[in-house]
């Protein structure tokens, strides 16, 4: 793992799969740099700005400036728009490219399936759709392993415009106990582990500096949270869970149902 002074993790370029997998099972994460084609980025930035183009005040600048708002002015809209992105074929396309990634981390040649996929808006200033430091297990359940992955859309992912952090090495804690918070009605449900103060202390948050064509793949234990964006920009980042399980709760479950 290659971390500066600032606790900021950066992408790493693997030279073996015994690399890869080493780093993964002792830090509960990999950063791999250049792991999506740039091209393939590109198609889904010009589909979702072709999406979002009508909506926006500033058609330059398309996709942040309709998100934008839209989370002012018109939030149901939004919803309705970002589960129609989450299903572009471009977008969706990409699932299969990391299914190699879960290939080589666990060394088995089987079947990958998706339990869960989208991407984060990443709004500029609104904490409702921040979460907290938590484990995906608690959302994702009934799954024996899982991989968890995470990708910038538009830009880089930087400590100012909110990216994920990780409690490097948290995932040897296992499933952990959880208390349920929310913020508001209209906010995403934050799991949080019980105790979380004392774990922070144990494990070194790291924070993912990402360029678009890297990605994150992390352990389903794995103690992390995203963070408030303080820039002028959305941050756009998309989120895979893979699996090679055949048994889970395969049906997302409601706020709640958590």
């Amino acid at each position: 793992m290659n971390v500066d002074n600032d606790s900021n993790c950066l992408a790493k370029k693997y030279r073996s799969e015994s690399e890869l997998r080493d780093d993964f099972q002792r830090f509960g994460f990999v950063s791999i740099k250049n792991r999506i084609p740039v091209e393939r980025l590109q198609k889904i930035q010009n589909e979702l700005a072709t999406t979002f183009r009508d909506f926006a005040d500033d058609r330059s600048k398309s996709i942040d400036s309709a998100i934008i708002r839209l989370d002012r002015e018109n939030r149901p809209l939004l919803y309705e728009l970002h589960m129609a992105t989450a299903k572009l074929v471009s977008f969706r396309s990409l699932f299969g490219l990391l299914s190699e990634t879960v290939l080589q981390l666990s060394g088995e040649e089987l079947p990958v399936y998706e339990i869960h996929g989208g991407y984060l808006l990443g709004i500029p200033g609104d904490a409702r759709l921040v979460y907290d430091f938590h484990q995906e297990s608690n959302y994702m359940r009934g799954f024996k392993t899982f991989y968890n992955f995470h990708f910038p859309l538009l830009r880089n992912s930087t400590q100012e415009n909110g990216t994920m952090s990780m409690l490097s090495g948290s995932h040897v804690l296992g499933p952990v106990s959880f208390e349920k918070k929310r913020i508001s009605n209209d906010s995403v449900t934050n799991l949080v582990p019980v105790e979380i103060d004392k774990i922070k202390k144990q494990f070194q948050e790291v924070h993912c500096i990402l360029k678009p064509g890297d990605c994150v793949v992390f352990h389903k234990d794995l103690v992390h949270k995203s963070n408030f964006n303080a820039s002028n920009s959305c941050r756009l980042v998309g989120t895979a869970r893979l699996t090679q399980e055949k048994h889970g709760e395969w049906v997302k479950l409601k706020s709640e149902d958590l």
